[in-house]
């Protein structure tokens, strides 16, 4: 019975985005599509493996450094 209470209670205090958006002070598109505040930088590339062949035929995997 309390869930069915807390779930009520919950869809009855939902918002539209206009009264979001007027509360804070903001458009609405700010509200449904917030910017990230920075950045980050793209992560270099990860290592590849490479497949090489040594003199008596083997093969040595290496890593791209």
């Amino acid at each position: 019975m309390n869930l069915l209470k807390a779930t009520v209670n919950g869809l009855k205090s939902l918002r539209r985005p206009e009264e979001v958006a007027a509360i804070r002070g903001k458009a609405v598109h700010e509200i449904l599509f917030p910017r990230k505040k920075t950045e980050e930088p793209e992560a270099a590339p990860a290592p590849t493996e490479t497949t090489e062949t040594t003199p008596d035929g083997e093969a040595d995997d290496h890593a791209d450094a």
